[in-house]
């Protein structure tokens, strides 16, 4: 039996994200791609920059003479940390490296917007920045946090009688 499209697309998105680094070009490297979600506080300060990506959400489904045309959402949140700069600027600029690279990572190039040719097309759809923890948070917490959620959906068809 082959792989189902939805399997292959996820595992190149995890693949994509994990090939952020600093060394291919990108501003920060990360230090961990999970195949989940975790909230800034559940991510390990010793693991920063870390990014989850999940599919979330409810494929969506249009049918054409002689395919499916589905839509398959994703999240990826990241959380960037450090326990030696406590202001608005670095969290300013952390949470905006953080979304530029997931967006190079996902849309880069015509190979990473196929998700290695098992997709139509990759897109954002929607992304946010959460940089408004006070200075006392950060004092309690033991760190400052940067944190981005970006939503995208990879679009793919299959034949009525296969997935």
């Amino acid at each position: 039996m082959a792989t189902p499209p939805r399997k292959l697309i996820f595992d190149d998105l995890i693949t994509s994200l994990s090939g952020i680094s600093v060394a291919a070009g990108y501003r920060m490297t990360v230090a961990r791609v999970d195949r989940y979600l975790l909230g800034w506080d559940e991510v390990p300060l010793t693991t920063t920059p870390w990014i989850g990506c999940a599919l979330l959400g409810q494929e969506r489904l249009a049918y054409k003479p002689g395919l499916v045309d589905v839509v398959l959402p994703f999240t990826v949140a990241a959380v960037q940390s450090s326990t030696t700069d406590d202001t608005e600027a670095w969290r300013d600029e952390q949470a905006a490296n953080m979304l530029d690279d997931i967006r190079h990572a996902l849309m880069g190039d015509g190979v990473a917007l196929t998700r290695s040719g098992n997709a139509v097309a990759t897109k954002i759809t929607q992304q946010w920045a959460d940089v408004g923890m006070p200075v006392r948070d950060v004092r309690e917490h033991g760190a400052n946090i940067a944190a981005v959620v970006v939503l995208g959906e990879c679009r793919y068809f299959v034949t009525p009688s296969r997935s």
